[in-house]
């Protein structure tokens, strides 16, 4: 639970940090592997199912302020079992796509979520992990195959 000066803004901040931190990871019971995904929460009609944007760019954020470790933790698993195959809406646990697609915000979850973890807990020590690298080779020569030659646009798959 983290202090906020307008109370109102403190209870929906910390309902929300609570939620990102219980319900948007779970642990493997067979493997003791870490699964960030959309909820654990039998409330959500799509819950045990990986989502780039809602792991990457809302869930690692909250894990950051709770759980620092846990977040590096997420963020290295997140690198290591989805980011095979980026920018799809949404994954199956064992990294497979769920719904083949290609979106650009999905796509750049994984270097913006990277970036804002290094300025934000100044771990730099992750981006000597090995996957790291792999992943940012990989997803440069793919988003370079998406990019028009002429003009400063990617290719998606998803219309506005």
């Amino acid at each position: 639970v983290r202090p906020v000066r307008d109370a109102a803004l403190g209870a929906l901040f910390n309902r929300n940090l609570l939620f990102h931190t219980f319900f948007a990871i779970g642990r493997a019971l067979d493997d003791d592997r870490l699964y960030p995904v959309v909820s654990r929460s039998p409330l959500c009609g799509t819950a045990a199912v990986f989502r780039e944007r809602d792991a990457l760019l809302w869930g690692l954020p909250a894990l950051q302020l709770a759980d620092p470790a846990l977040a590096r933790e997420a963020l290295l698993r997140a690198l290591e079992q989805f980011s095979h195959r980026p920018g799809g809406r949404s994954h199956y646990l064992d990294g497979g796509l769920l719904s083949p697609s290609f979106a650009l915000d999905q796509f750049c979850a994984y270097v913006v979520a990277l970036d804002r973890y290094v300025r934000e807990t100044r771990d730099e020590g992750i981006l000597d992990e090995a996957v790291v690298a792999e992943v940012l080779v990989e997803h440069d020569d793919l988003l370079l195959d998406r990019l028009h030659p002429e003009v400063l646009l990617a290719a998606t798959e998803l219309l506005p």
